[in-house]
C-alpha cells in the first residue's frame, strides 16, 4: 500500500475534470480512451448527491460558505479563510494484489477514519488505467457542518503508519522500510517529543528559540563573509603570483638577449670592418673593365671575369651578396644562441615556479581547512584573511587593502567600515575582522561605522579630476614651451659654434657609459643564477663540439696521410 498526498489546491472542478475524465492520448493518431475504460467506479461520502459531478459542485459550495457555517455553528469568525480547500489523495496497491472495488472503498474509509477526516466530504474515484490498482480521494478540507479546516499536521507520517498497519492486517508487508521506524520507539518518542507540549509552554520558549535562530543566522552570515573574503584574497594572491611570474620570465629573456648581444658585439664589429674594406676594394676594382676582370680572375671565377668586362656593378653586387649572406648567418647564429639560453633558463625557472605554486596551493588549502574547522567549532577565522593579505603584500609588494571589499574614508584609511551581506544583515569590518551589527529592512541604506565627509563622493571625485586635469594641462604646456626653447637654443649654438668631432665622440661615449650604469643599477633578477647556468651550459656545449670537431679533423688528416 502506497498512500500519496498531493499539495492542496483551490479548484474542485479542476480536480473533477482531471480524475473523472479521460487523459489525452500520448501519441498522435492514438485513439483517446473512453470514460468507462479509465474510471472503474465512483462513490461519495458525506454528500447529498451520489452523482460525482454534482458532488463536486456540492463540495465547492460548502467551501465557499465556510464563514456562514462557522456563524451557524456558533464558532469564532477569526482567522484566515481557507483558499486551498481541495485535498487529493491516492491509495495504490502492489501490482500482485487485485482488490475488488468494495475492498478499495473500505480501505479509503479506513484511511479517512485513521487520519481523522471521516466527517469531511469526499469523492472516491477508482481507476484501472495502470498495472496496479489504485483509488483517488477528492477531499474537502472544510467541514460541512462547522466550517473548520481539517487537521492535516504531519499527515505524511500518519499516512505511513496507517499503510504499515494495513499491510500487517492483510498478511504481507511490501514496504519493509516502514519497519525501521517501528523498531526504534525511543527515536520515535524523541522525534515527536513536542507533539503533546502545552501551548503556553511553547509560547514561553519561543523567544529563546528565536534568539537561537537569530544567533545561528548571524554566525552563518559571518562564516560566509569570512569565506568570501578568504576566497577573494587567495584568488588575488594567485593572480599576483602569475603576474609576477610573467614579469620574471620576461626579465630573464631580456637579460639573456642583452648578454648574447654584448658577446656578439665584437663579431659584428669585425664583420662591418671587413665589409667596409671589401666594399672599398670593390669600388677601386670597378673603375675599369680590366680591374673588374682581374678581381674575379684572382679567385678562378672565369665566368664572372668575362661578364665583368661589360657589367660595371658586377664586383660590388657580388661583394654585397656575399656579406648579406654572412650577415644573415651571423644573425641566425646569434638568434639561435639567444633562444637556446632562454629555453634553458626559462625551463629551470619554470621548475622553481611550479614548486613554489604547489607550496602556495598547499598553504591556501591548509588555510581553508583551518577556517572550516574554526567555523565548525563556532570560532572566528578573520586572522586567516589578514594573514593572506600580509603574505601577498610581502611577496608581491602590493597594497594589502587594494583588493579587499572595505571602502576607504576621505584620508584613504581603511580602519572601519560596514558591508551589507545576506538578506538585510549588516556587518562591520574593523581591521579586517567582520562583526555583525544587527539587521535592517531590505529598503534601508547600508550602514557605515565611520563618519564620512559632508562632500558627496561624486562632487569630490569630480573636483579631484578637474584639479588633476588643470594641473596636467599646465605642466604639459610648460614642458612643451621648455622643450621648444631648449631645442632652439641648441640649434642656434650649433650653427654659430659647431661642436668638434672629438667632443661629440666623447659625449656619445659618456652617454653609452651612463646607459650601461643605468642597466647595472636595475634591481637584480632573483633568478639570475638560471641565466648563469644556461650560459655555462651553452659554453660547455660549444667546447664539446669544438673538441669533437678537432678530433674529427685530426682523424681525417691521418687518413689523408
Amino acid at each position: 500500500m502506497v498512500p500519496n498526498i498531493a499539495k492542496s489546491g483551490s479548484s474542485f472542478r479542476g480536480a473533477g475534470k482531471y480524475y473523472l475524465h479521460d487523459k489525452a492520448a500520448e501519441r498522435d493518431g492514438e485513439r483517446k480512451p473512453e470514460t468507462h475504460e479509465r474510471v472503474a467506479f465512483t462513490s461519495t461520502r458525506n454528500c447529498v448527491n451520489d452523482d460525482p459531478h454534482r458532488a463536486i459542485d456540492e463540495m465547492w459550495a460548502t467551501a465557499a460558505a465556510q464563514t456562514e457555517l462557522k456563524r451557524a455553528s456558533g464558532l469564532s469568525l477569526g482567522g484566515r479563510k481557507c483558499t486551498d480547500p481541495v485535498k487529493t489523495i491516492s491509495l495504490s496497491w502492489h501490482p500482485s494484489e487485485t482488490p475488488t472495488p468494495e475492498q478499495m472503498i473500505a480501505a479509503a474509509d479506513s484511511y479517512l477514519t485513521r487520519m481523522g477526516w471521516s466527517e469531511h466530504q469526499a469523492l472516491y474515484v477508482g481507476h484501472n488505467d495502470t498495472a496496479h490498482a489504485h483509488i483517488h480521494i477528492i477531499l474537502n478540507r472544510v467541514h460541512p457542518e462547522t466550517g473548520r479546516v481539517l487537521d492535516d499536521r504531519k499527515d505524511y507520517r500518519r499516512a505511513q503508519e496507517w499503510a504499515l498497519d494495513y499491510e500487517k492486517e492483510h498478511g504481507r508487508i511490501f514496504c519493509e522500510k516502514r519497519l525501521d521506524y517501528e523498531r526504534a520507539p525511543h527515536e520515535r518518542q524523541h522525534a515527536h517529543a513536542n507533539d503533546n507540549i502545552p501551548h503556553d509552554v511553547i509560547l514561553l520558549t519561543r523567544p529563546q528559540e528565536q534568539h537561537f535562530q537569530q544567533s545561528e543566522i548571524s554566525r552563518e552570515v559571518l562564516d560566509r563573509l569570512e569565506r568570501d573574503l578568504l576566497k577573494a584574497d587567495q584568488r588575488a594572491e594567485r593572480e599576483a603570483w602569475f603576474a609576477d611570474g610573467a614579469q620574471l620570465f620576461k626579465d630573464t629573456r631580456n637579460t639573456i638577449w642583452r648578454e648574447v648581444k654584448k658577446e656578439y658585439r665584437e663579431d659584428w664589429k669585425l664583420f662591418y670592418a671587413e665589409k667596409a674594406a671589401r666594399e672599398e676594394e670593390a669600388r677601386e676594382a670597378s673603375s675599369s673593365a680590366v680591374g673588374r676582370a682581374l678581381y674575379f680572375a684572382k679567385t678562378g671565377d672565369w665566368e664572372n671575369a668575362r661578364a665583368a668586362f661589360s657589367d660595371r656593378d658586377a664586383v660590388m653586387r657580388v661583394v654585397r651578396e656575399e656579406f648579406s649572406e654572412r650577415a644573415q648567418a651571423l644573425r641566425t647564429e646569434q638568434r639561435d644562441e639567444v633562444r637556446e639560453r632562454q629555453t634553458l633558463a626559462c625551463d629551470a625557472l619554470r621548475l622553481d615556479r611550479e614548486d613554489g605554486y604547489k607550496e602556495l596551493l598547499a598553504r591556501q588549502a591548509a588555510d581553508r581547512a583551518e577556517m572550516r574547522e574554526l567555523h565548525a567549532s563556532g570560532e572566528r577565522a578573520a586572522h586567516l584573511v589578514a594573514q593572506t593579505l600580509d603574505v601577498r603584500s610581502a611577496n608581491q609588494n602590493v597594497d594589502p587593502t587594494a583588493r579587499t571589499p572595505v571602502p576607504a574614508n576621505s584620508n584613504g584609511e581603511r580602519d572601519a567600515a560596514a558591508a551589507r551581506v545576506g538578506n538585510g544583515t549588516d556587518v562591520r569590518i574593523i581591521d579586517g575582522v567582520p562583526e555583525l551589527i544587527g539587521t535592517a529592512p531590505k529598503t534601508a541604506e547600508p550602514l557605515v561605522a565611520l563618519e564620512m565627509p559632508t562632500v558627496a563622493p561624486e562632487e569630490r571625485d569630480a573636483a579631484q579630476i578637474r584639479d588633476n586635469a588643470l594641473t596636467g594641462a599646465a605642466d604639459l604646456g610648460a614642458g612643451m614651451m621648455g622643450g621648444a626653447a631648449s631645442y632652439l637654443a641648441d640649434q642656434l649654438a650649433e650653427a654659430f659654434a659647431p661642436t668638434p668631432p672629438e667632443v661629440r665622440e666623447a659625449q656619445a661615449k659618456a652617454a653609452e657609459q651612463a646607459r650601461e650604469a643605468a642597466e647595472q643599477a636595475k634591481p637584480a633578477n632573483p633568478y639570475l643564477r638560471h641565466i648563469g647556468d644556461a650560459e655555462q651550459k651553452a659554453r660547455d656545449e660549444r667546447e664539446r663540439e669544438e673538441r669533437e670537431r678537432y678530433w674529427d679533423d685530426a682523424l681525417e688528416r691521418r687518413r689523408e696521410r
